[in-house]
């Protein structure tokens, strides 16, 4: 199983993304113009279902960053969650 998630992780990587496995968690962090790649690549790779979309005000960075979560329905990646986050 981990190897799967392996393989998830390189793909991302291969994006120019930094991406970090958190436990539970895979963590994305993307430049805004990478979003739509990265989100792509995530449902390409089995991540096809967006669970929760939040925002963080970065109030003294002058920055708002974008949090989605997303699973996939395939038994062998629910167990974890996709974490993209973006600053804009």
């Amino acid at each position: 199983m981990a190897e799967k998630f392996e393989k998830v992780i390189e793909a991302l990587k291969s994006l120019g993304v930094e991406v970090e496995d958190a436990g539970d968690v895979i963590r994305v962090k993307a430049a805004k113009e990478k979003l739509r790649q990265v989100a792509e690549k995530a449902v390409e790779l089995g991540y096809d279902h967006l669970v929760s979309v939040e925002g963080v005000d970065w109030i003294k960075e002058n920055q708002i960053e974008v949090i989605y979560h997303a699973e996939s329905y395939e038994k062998d990646l629910r167990e974890k969650l996709l974490e993209i986050r973006v600053r804009v």
